[in-house]
């Protein structure tokens, strides 16, 4: 629902492609020219793939041990250019860094579908809206998440504590911008909707206030997660290279810190009426839901009544064909 049906990789990965996929591609394989087709089609990808302006290599450890690092390396990881036609030896680096590429967005939203499952006996919810990217804001909306579902959080009180689900969630992927609430375990996922909603809407009416010791304490949670990440030099080094795959400064980690640093009570009141509120908006947002057999008309009643209007009930055994889009 989330991500373009054609061009996405998230949506060709899953398993309700892959399946599918996988079964026709047995199928091409009982004849000769069937496995043929299959093994040059494999040999395309390689080439395409496998090519020096398309490889960076990350190596780590002590390379005093060899005589000749450089050779060494080049001579064991490269390729060998009698197997692919299309190597460009004159061919330079090529950095990636569009890795939001493979997950390109569905321009549709306001969607909801309902999935009854016979082996359940709680509901499962996901709820998704227009995120952010790694800079936009970011520090501010990771502060606002941290504060309200951090252990004996309001999310943590007043949904696990009030025994309304086993859990919940609220994250933003900066590649893909897609920011997700989801709930997980419920024994009424009306209520546990209701009452998420209201924490939400007691903040932007300021029935609730953002506390310091509060405000502090996420900060520092936020900058212990951070700072965990590269405790050490592998991890500093890793960080520091992935970080070119996602188009982000070398140095984003040190800059995110001292962004979370100057958060205040007023960019977390800013940051949820901004980002936090449109998640509950049936116009904009897609809800996914699976439940109990047995609770499928109420549920799916109640959220058409709360706007998502034209929600779509799928059969267990329709899940296949309801997400193949093969146009």
């Amino acid at each position: 629902m989330n991500f373009d049906p054609i061009s996405s990789n998230k949506v060709a990965s899953t398993a309700l492609r892959q399946g599918p996929f996988l079964e026709s591609l047995v199928l091409q394989m009982e004849k000769t020219e069937g496995t043929q087709r299959v093994m040059q089609e494999l040999e395309n990808v390689r080439k395409e793939l496998v090519q020096q302006k398309n490889m960076q290599i990350f190596v780590a450890g002590n390379l005093n041990k060899l005589s000749d690092p450089i050779d060494s390396l080049a001579d064991s990881l490269l390729p060998p250019t009698s197997s692919l036609t299309s190597l460009d030896s004159d061919a330079t680096g090529m950095l990636i860094t569009d890795v939001s590429s493979g997950t390109v967005r569905s321009k549709e939203s306001g969607r909801a579908v309902v999935c009854p499952l016979s082996a359940i006996e709680s509901s499962f919810l996901s709820l998704t809206c227009q995120g952010i990217g790694p800079y936009e804001n970011c520090a501010s909306l990771r502060v606002a998440i941290e504060y309200l579902t951090a252990l004996e959080g309001d999310f943590w009180v007043k949904l696990r504590g009030a025994g309304l689900t086993y859990g919940s969630s609220i994250y933003n992927i900066a590649e893909s911008m897609i920011l997700y609430f989801s709930l997980y375990k419920c024994s009424d996922i009306v209520k546990a909707f209701e009452a998420s909603s209201q924490i939400i809407n007691d903040y932007v009416s300021s029935k609730s206030k953002v506390s310091l010791f509060g405000l502090e304490s996420s900060k520092s949670s936020l900058a212990y997660a951070i700072i965990s990440k590269t405790s050490t030099r592998l991890g500093a080094t890793m960080n520091a290279w992935a970080a070119n795959y996602c188009g982000l400064q070398n140095d984003y980690d040190q800059w995110l810190l001292s962004q979370i640093a100057a958060v205040t009570e007023h960019d977390v009141m800013q940051a949820i009426t901004t980002y936090l509120v449109p998640l509950f908006d049936p116009q904009i947002s897609n809800l996914v839901i699976t439940c109990p057999t047995n609770k499928t008309e109420i549920i799916s009643n109640y959220f058409q009544e709360r706007g998502w209007k034209g929600l779509e009930i799928v059969p267990e055994d329709k899940l296949y064909t309801a997400f193949l889009n093969e146009k």
